[in-house]
């Protein structure tokens, strides 16, 4: 059983940890412990497990568009369009994803390649 407040955020889940928020309304800690971290512009900045521990990590471009993720030491970096629209994503310089936008529909995504046995091609 779930309860919300006015803002149409959970309050109480019943048997679990009671999810918390900061006065922007942003999720700081879910019912299962994990605590959210945001800038000053309200963006995931980090992820932390029940004990304190950072899993993930967020970087943002003048542009407010996610640039990074690091999470178990290792860092992806994104690369976007001028639609802003992910191409590709990198690591340590690597391409391990490519993405192909639909030049016809806003952001329908056709294709989406990805390095699946880590020999870095596609």
């Amino acid at each position: 059983m779930r309860t919300h407040n006015a803002q149409n955020e959970i309050t109480s889940i019943s048997g679990a940890m009671i999810p918390t928020y900061d006065a922007n309304g942003n999720l700081t800690r879910d019912e299962a412990g994990r605590q959210f971290v945001y800038d000053a512009w309200n963006r995931l900045v980090e992820v932390r497990d029940g004990s304190g521990e950072t899993v993930k990590r967020y970087a943002y471009d003048g542009l407010h568009r996610r640039v990074q993720e690091t999470a178990g030491g290792v860092t992806t970096d994104f690369y976007y369009s001028d639609q802003w629209q992910v191409l590709e994503e990198r690591v340590g310089g690597q391409t391990t994803v490519q993405y192909v936008w639909s030049p016809v529909y806003v952001d329908a995504l056709i294709l989406r390649d990805r390095d699946s046995d880590g020999d870095w091609t596609l």
